[in-house]
Order: C-alpha cells, then structure tokens, then sequence
C-alpha cells in the first residue's frame, strides 16, 4: 500500500495516470492495485480464453478490447492460438528453438485465426485517449516495435514500461532483450526491475527417458527439478529525471508514483528535489519529499534498533569498529 501523502497528491494535482495493458491475460497487473482508483485501464487482448470481465474493476476508468495491436495499419491480423493462452502470439512460434526446451508444448499451435487489429495510436485515438502514463506488454515477440510505432508524441510522453522481450528465439522474428534494452535508454529510461524467467533445457526424448528412469516421480515430470535457464525477462523502466526536464508537472507527479510504485524511493526522493527546483517549494513538493523519506526509512523502522544502526553507519566507521572490536577481544 502506497502512503495516504500519495493518494492526496494524485487528488490534488488531479493527475489520472493512463495505464496501458498489452496482452491483459487474467487480471491487471498487481502493481497498479494501489493507484486503480486515480486511474484509466485500457488492456487488449485477442485471445478471449484469458480475458477477464470488467464488472468489479477498481479503475477510475476500465476499457477491455478483445483486439491485437499490432505494428502496421492492417485491420486484421494472423493470430497464432497455442496450447497455453499466454502463449498465443502473432507471431509464429520458433519450433527449431523451442524443441530444445520443456516449455515446447506449451507452444504447440492448435488453430489459427484471423483476429480484429489495430495500432495502439489508433485503438487509444478511437477510445479519446491522446496520452500514455505506464506502457506494459506482453505481446509474446512484439513489445518493442509496437512502443515505436506509437506516435511520436505520445511515445515521448510514456514515463514507465513494462516489457517482456525473449532472450532466446521463441518467435520467428521477436523483438529480443538486447534490442528493446539499447532503444529504451536511448530514449530516456532507465532499467528499474530485471527478473530473469526460464525453462528446463531439455529435448522430448531426453524428458521421456529421465521420466522412464525415475519411477518415484510417475506422478509429475521429473525434468521439472532440474535448473532452468533462462528464456525470456520481465523489465521495468522508468523515465531518468534528465529526459523529464522539459516535461509538465503532471508528468514529474506521476512519476514519483511510479517510483514508488517499484519501491523506488530513492528515486523518487530524486524526483521529488528535481520537482522542487522546476516547480518550487510548494505543497506539492514538501509532500513529495516527506513521503519519498518516509519510504525510504520505512524498512529500518521495521529492523530491531542494533541492525537499523549498523546499516545506517558508513561503511569506513563500520569497519573500525569490527577491528576495535576484533583487538580488544580476548584470545584463545
């Protein structure tokens, strides 16, 4: 749960973040539970196994469009519906790679379809939505392009991006993390939150086998305990402070929630100094500030009172006493 000095700041500067789902399988992302009620929600989704029913949405504002957004000007687009619905893609998934993996069945193609599609400037224009607050996709192979293909400026006014790219081929032709890294802190973001996500590698006779010689594990696939290596990343960015210095005030608010939204007080204690010298030391700012030191302190608060003091004490203090310490204590 965000502060209560949070929600007072986006009632009062009335900055209704725009957050913008690609791929909305299941239910909206956790992170924008605390801030639902300020917000508008636009997810897409074509595969309609996944989707979920808007009639207790927490959103200020809730769209769903049963569409695919795509890169280009089609109206349609080839929709590839896999074994799993979160595997479902416009692009065609990559047997040749996939096969050396456990997670291949998962993106075996049992039918295709040709799906309603749109650019994402276009389903938004349509919706009269003319901005982007936090841009998340999980588009299976296309979350960077379709982030270029914004225009340009809306793409310029995005302050958060959530991204799912490949680090390994899983889609003919995807948008891999090397790629959507380098782009993105070309234009102003910077790398907030890595999870590294993967499979077991491991080829289907190969499974069958260790199945076969592992009678103990008859009820699940024994290559399931084995190390997985990595596949794909889920990434967080976040506008840098330096590529805010021309925007409006709204923008420098609502990207101090973000960063605390991704328990990023720092951060937003940096957002909240560089509000004040854009905007001066109004209420605003003096809330900003006191609730980003607030965060920040919240964990020591937590710490019994010896741990909390030893962490805050500089590194170079620290070490002098452990050899005070280690000097003065009797020998054996």
């Amino acid at each position: 749960m965000l502060t209560a000095t949070v929600d007072e700041v986006l009632t009062a500067t009335a900055a209704s973040p725009v957050l913008v789902d690609l791929g909305a399988s299941g239910t909206p992302p956790p992170a924008w539970g605390s801030i639902s009620r300020h917000s508008v929600y636009v997810g897409f989704d074509p595969d309609r196994r996944r989707l979920e029913p808007d009639s207790s949405s927490p959103f200020e504002v809730f769209h769903i469009v049963p569409a695919a957004v795509i890169a280009d000007d089609s109206r349609t687009a080839r929709f590839y519906l896999t074994s799993s619905p979160y595997c479902s893609s416009t692009l065609e998934p990559d047997h040749d790679s996939l096969r050396a993996y456990l997670m291949a069945p998962l993106f075996v193609v049992e039918s295709e379809a040709e799906v309603p599609a749109s650019t994402l400037g276009r389903a938004l224009h349509e919706l009269g939505i003319d901005h982007v607050d936090w841009y998340k996709a999980d588009t299976q192979g296309t979350d960077l392009r379709i982030f270029k293909s914004l225009p340009d400026r809306v793409r310029t006014g995005v302050l958060a991006v959530d991204v799912e790219p490949g680090l390994i081929s899983v889609y003919r032709g995807e948008d891999l993390f090397v790629e959507t890294h380098e782009y993105l802190l070309a234009q102003g973001f910077w790398l907030s939150r890595l999870d590294v996500k993967g499979s077991v590698r491991i080829t289907e006779a190969s499974r069958r086998e260790l199945d076969a010689s592992t009678a103990a594990f008859a009820e699940r696939t024994a290559a399931r305990g084995l190390r997985e290596s990595p596949a794909w990343c889920e990434a967080r960015y976040l506008r840098t402070t330096d590529s805010l210095a021309d925007q409006q005030e709204r923008a420098w608010v609502l990207s101090w929630v973000f960063a605390l939204v991704d328990q990023q007080p720092g951060f937003a204690l940096d957002l909240a100094r560089g509000y004040e010298g854009r905007f001066g030391r109004n209420q605003t700012a003096l809330m900003m500030r006191n609730a980003a030191l607030a965060a920040a302190a919240a964990p020591y608060r937590r710490m019994p009172l010896r741990t909390a003091w030893r962490r805050l004490m500089p590194v170079a203090i620290r070490r002098a006493v452990f050899k005070a310490r280690t000097w003065l204590s009797p020998t054996s």
